[in-house]
C-alpha cells in the first residue's frame, strides 16, 4: 500500500461496515446537494437524501493533485479520470484537514461549511468501487453518491 495514494480497497462492503464518512462542503452548494425530489422516507439516522456529483475532468487547482493521487486500474476512458467524490473516514485529523480543505479548517474555521455523515453501508449500496488513502484516511468512490446523510450546516 502506498501511503500518498488512494488505491483501491479489496473488499468495499467489508472496509465500510460501521464506519462513518465525512463529507465537507460549501454551504452555499446544500440547495445542489439536497434531493427534494426524492421523497421516500429517511432512515432515523439521516436529516435529508442527497446527490453528491462528483468532480468533472482534470484542473490545475488542488484538485489536480488530490486526483492525480488515484491510482485507478480499472479506468476506461480517460474522460472519466477526475471524476471523483471523497470522503473522510471518521472525523478528519489536522494534517486531512489541511491536505484537503485549507488551513483555516485545520484550526477549527468551518465558516461557510456544510457537513454531510453518510454510513459506510449507504455508501457501499451506491459503488462497489473504492479507493482508501491512508496519509490522511480518505475515501474515494468513482462518480457521484446519491443517498441518505445527515445534513449539518456549519459544524462538526
Amino acid at each position: 500500500m502506498i501511503p500518498l495514494v488512494a488505491t483501491p480497497v479489496r473488499n468495499p462492503a467489508r472496509f465500510l461496515v460501521d464506519r462513518e464518512l465525512l463529507h465537507i462542503t460549501k454551504s452555499e452548494l446544500l440547495p445542489a446537494i439536497i434531493d427534494t425530489s426524492n421523497t421516500s422516507p429517511l432512515p432515523h439516522y439521516a436529516s435529508h437524501n442527497i446527490v453528491l456529483k462528483a468532480g468533472q475532468g482534470w484542473s490545475f487547482s488542488s484538485r489536480f493533485a488530490r486526483d492525480y493521487s488515484v491510482l485507478d486500474p480499472y479506468l476506461c476512458n480517460l474522460k472519466s479520470y477526475g471524476c471523483y467524490t471523497y470522503f473522510f473516514v471518521g472525523q478528519p485529523s489536522k494534517w486531512a484537514l489541511l491536505k484537503n480543505i485549507s488551513w483555516r479548517a485545520m484550526k477549527g474555521n468551518f465558516t461557510g461549511k456544510a457537513f454531510l455523515r453518510i454510513r459506510g453501508q449507504d455508501l457501499a449500496k451506491s459503488t462497489n468501487l473504492i479507493f482508501h488513502r491512508i496519509d490522511d484516511n480518505v475515501l474515494v468512490i468513482r462518480g457521484d453518491f446519491v443517498g441518505p446523510a445527515l445534513v449539518v450546516d456549519g459544524g462538526l
